[in-house]
């Protein structure tokens, strides 16, 4: 996709699930992305892969409407200032990403991004249960051509889609790619 060409030589481990996922997108008329976890540095390409800057500037030149929640005020400053001179349906919030997504009354979501509560190995259980919590809250949400993309899988000691990931292939979901980044569909 022709969008995607500007941004994925910088985003090294992440290239191919946001290439897919993109171009996912790109047959979606006036697409609904949700992301939970904003970018927290400029420029942080190949660590955390800048995909508020990405969906913001998506929803720019293709329409949509595009939501990120972070529970650090600092994180939603830095991502609404890389923002800022983007003029779609942008919204960035601070706020508890359960709670976000409880209180979802926006319609149907087509991309819920996954990036919240960083993965640590050594409390490994918390980040994989916190994901859950949040696929719980916005199931409903979903329809049947709904993405869930979930990022920091396919670690050694698991990642966030550890709980994720079987739940919702249990459902029918099914992988369309993986890597670093997991993404499903129904």
């Amino acid at each position: 996709m022709e969008f995607f060409d500007q941004y994925g030589r910088m985003l090294g481990k992440r290239v191919e699930t946001f290439e897919r996922t993109f171009f996912e997108l790109g047959q979606v008329s006036q697409p609904t992305i949700v992301e939970t976890g904003c970018v927290r540095k400029e420029s942080n390409w190949t660590g955390d892969g800048m995909s508020t800057v990405m969906f913001a500037d998506f929803v720019t030149k293709y329409g949509g409407k595009f939501r990120s929640v972070d529970i650090s005020e600092r994180a939603v400053g830095v991502a609404r200032n890389l923002v800022s001179q983007m003029d779609g349906d942008i919204e960035i919030s601070v706020g508890d990403s359960v709670e976000f997504l409880e209180a979802w009354a926006d319609g149907s979501i087509d991309l819920l991004y996954q990036d919240s509560m960083d993965f640590d190995g050594d409390t490994k259980a918390e980040s994989p249960k916190h994901h859950m919590r949040e696929l719980e809250a916005i199931y409903e949400h979903l329809g049947p051509r709904s993405m869930v993309l979930i990022d920091d899988c396919g670690f050694e000691n698991g990642g966030k889609g550890e709980f994720v990931i079987p739940w919702l292939q249990e459902r029918g979901w099914v992988i369309v790619e993986e890597g670093r980044q997991v993404l499903m569909a129904r």
